[in-house]
């Protein structure tokens, strides 16, 4: 089973974890030039989706959620949207318990999770996207100084 988990790791790192619209490289100094950046690539419609305070909800609960992995279906196939299922299948979780954490209703929960899952904005293992991981820290960064603002 060692081993199959290992592809599943590898998989996820090798195939999407590495693919993050150079954002390993962006500072917290350039976070008011990120979304500009975003616009002029291919990442464009993330940026707009995550700036939805729901979907934020759902997707930072993500790594809080209780998971189990099954990993013996891993293969590794050339077909990017069938590998990002079969990754997926490899993890069960409880939705009443993510619906529970991100504290949003059952519809708003099931319209923010296929966009997040599909743009790979969250990733099976708990993770969350670099940029995404980014956005939040900026939202903590900037709730924290119109804090001390007033």
């Amino acid at each position: 089973m060692d081993k199959k988990k290992e592809l599943f790791e590898k998989i996820l790192r090798d195939r999407y974890k590495s693919i993050q619209f150079a954002t390993a490289n962006i500072t917290p100094s350039s976070y008011d030039s990120l979304e500009a950046y975003e616009r002029s690539t291919k990442g464009s419609g993330r940026v707009l989706m995550v700036m939805n305070d729901e979907m934020a909800r759902v997707a930072i609960s993500w790594p809080e959620v209780s998971k189990e992995f099954d990993y013996s279906n891993i293969t590794s196939v050339r077909d990017d949207k069938k590998q990002w299922e079969i990754l997926w299948d490899c993890v069960s979780y409880s939705r009443k318990e993510w619906i529970d954490l991100c504290g949003v209703s059952i519809k708003v929960f099931n319209r923010c999770l296929k966009p997040l899952v599909g743009h790979k904005l969250i990733f099976p293992d708990g993770t969350l996207n670099k940029w995404l991981s980014l956005w939040m820290d900026w939202k903590v960064i900037s709730l924290v100084n119109s804090m001390r603002e007033d």
